[in-house]
């Protein structure tokens, strides 16, 4: 029995340090970039709170203006630090999809009764209105307080198809692994560069000798 409490009190230890760990972990945000029909879109799922300069409890309990306020700055921070570059080209983003004041409100205080200043993931949806022709590459940022996000892209294709009929769908190229690229040309050894040397001597000293016989039977 005496040799099993060392064991369980390592349990312990370890749950104890463990449990501050999970408690402060909180999901990363994120981004799905799309482009269809010569439109980009961006639907985000972000912390909201992790850009907003006022508290929880701030929000919740703000008047109807300051309310306005804060969310009215919040889309702000959202259009300022998210970008889209389409092949070096920069294309502005408007806020299509934000949640309402009182939706804001509402989240706000269910924080501030747990006791959390953020940690309520949000959808967003950007939009960009200019169209699109030929994309090769796209660029995506977002605001560099939501922390890390997980952007995925993906190119939408709609088809009609008659009964019977199949589908083609053209599919995007694999990114390059750069693992996979071919290493640079490493130069060549003195022990080798030598043997080169000594060959090529060889080979000129066998034609000259060549060429004399051949003048002097």
């Amino acid at each position: 029995m005496s040799g099993r409490l060392p064991l369980a009190r390592l349990a312990v230890a370890m749950a104890l340090v463990a449990a501050p760990v999970a408690a402060h972990s909180l999901p990363d945000g994120t981004a799905r970039v799309s482009l269809r029909d010569r439109h980009v879109e961006v639907q985000g799922e972000w912390d909201l709170f992790l850009l907003a300069d006022a508290t929880p409890t701030a929000i919740a309990t703000a008047t109807e203006a300051d309310l306005a306020a804060h969310h009215a700055a919040l889309r702000r921070a959202v259009v300022a630090g998210s970008s889209v570059r389409v092949d070096g080209r920069s294309y502005a983003l408007e806020v299509t999809g934000f949640p309402a004041p009182n939706e804001l409100r509402a989240m706000a205080a269910s924080l501030s009764a747990e006791g959390k200043d953020h940690g309520a993931l949000v959808r967003v949806r950007l939009e960009s209105r200019t169209p699109i022709v030929d994309a090769r590459a796209i660029h995506a940022a977002f605001p560099p307080r939501l922390g890390p996000v997980v952007a995925t892209f993906v190119q939408p294709a709609t088809v009609y198809l008659p009964p019977g009929a199949h589908a083609v769908f053209d599919v995007l190229a694999p990114r390059e692994d750069p693992s996979r690229r071919a290493s640079p040309a490493r130069p060549l050894g003195a022990p080798f560069a030598w043997s080169l040397g000594g060959l090529g001597a060889l080979l000129v000293t066998a034609f000259a000798l060549g060429g004399l016989r051949r003048k002097n039977p």
